[in-house]
């Protein structure tokens, strides 16, 4: 049972130390009051409303996807991530950038074009080596990891 709504207001009963939430619903509640005003404890979960992008556009995309794929006679996965290299924001974490170094080889390289449980977006840097000779190696940005279910 979801619902959208606003927050109105939080009251407290400071001789139980309880608070009491109220909100003004865009959904009508009835039924789901009725069937859960009897139980002892709830779980409740309140979040900022973020309109979803509906399971259509993303079966579209995909379609879009094996279609330039087809064109360009190169698998799904490699067109979704040149994709989103062009089109995708890095992933944050407290503020940075999260970026990991991969080997400066064709193997690599194309093992990350063909990625299906994570996205990287590379970035060339300058990084010294252990014995102090500047080399170019690649550098990622992680795009996205796709959360896996166990």
């Amino acid at each position: 049972m979801d619902f959208t709504g606003i927050f109105q207001g939080l009251s407290m009963n400071y001789a139980t130390g309880k608070q009491t939430a109220s909100f003004e619903l865009n959904e009508d509640a009835r039924e789901a009051f009725q069937d859960l005003k009897g139980c002892e404890k709830l779980t409740i979960q309140i979040k900022k409303y973020r309109k979803k992008r509906s399971l259509d556009a993303n079966a579209y995309y995909w379609v879009l996807v094996s279609k330039l794929g087809k064109v360009l006679d190169m698998a799904n996965p490699e067109v979704h991530n040149i994709a989103l290299i062009r089109y995708g924001q890095p992933w944050i974490i407290d503020g940075k950038s999260v970026f990991t170094t991969i080997p400066d080889t064709e193997d690599a390289e194309n093992q990350v074009r063909y990625a299906v449980n994570y996205h990287l977006q590379p970035t060339s840097q300058v990084r010294e080596g252990n014995d102090n000779v500047i080399i170019e190696r690649t550098d990622y940005f992680v795009a996205a990891i796709k959360e896996r279910t166990v």
